[in-house]
């Protein structure tokens, strides 16, 4: 039999074992949130820097364009056109646009309709116009982003962000390299 002395310290050290489970419990999910909110902003500052890159890329394509010396659509303007859409990572197509009617196209050549720019447009402190899922002038039902400065455009590639795509194999594999 247990002795009075023992009888009256065990509802002290089942309380004891209580708040020690809770205790470790407690510091368990404040160091399992703390990683998950490690692993967002990390995943959140990739997205970032990646989108940066692709700016950058659509950015140096439309300067090359502007570049371009001679007659607007011509075979030697197509070429050119082709080399810059091929340089660039980020690039689908470039061609050459007047306001909101697409002209021409380093992969189509010339538009043989008149195709306008149709949706939301968006033009930034450095006169770069931001077009956002607009009909495709290439293939119907699909939507496109074209990024246009003076009389030159490009299409964003649509795999631009598909590394980013499933977020949650992104963040797993940053979990195991970490």
């Amino acid at each position: 039999m247990l002795s009075s002395h023992v009888k009256a310290s065990l509802p002290c050290v089942i309380a004891l074992m209580i708040a020690g489970s809770a205790f470790s419990l407690w510091t368990a999910q404040t160091l399992w949130l703390e990683s998950s909110d490690s692993r967002a902003e990390s995943y959140a500052k990739a997205i970032l820097k990646h989108s940066e890159s692709i700016a950058t890329n659509l950015t140096e394509a439309l300067a090359d364009l502007e570049k371009i010396d001679g007659e607007t659509c011509s075979p030697q303007d197509f070429e050119s056109m082709r080399k810059i859409a091929f340089s660039h990572q980020f690039v689908k197509d470039a061609g050459r646009i007047d306001g909101r009617k697409i002209l021409c196209s380093a992969f189509l050549g010339s538009i043989p309709k008149t195709y306008m720019l149709e949706g939301d447009v968006k033009t930034t402190k450095n006169k770069t116009t931001l077009w956002t899922n607009v009909p495709s002038y290439a293939f119907k039902g699909s939507n496109i982003d074209i990024t246009s400065k003076k009389d030159a455009f490009v299409v964003t590639s649509p795999n631009a962000f598909s590394i980013y795509e499933n977020p949650n194999i992104v963040l797993s594999e940053k979990k195991k390299k970490s």
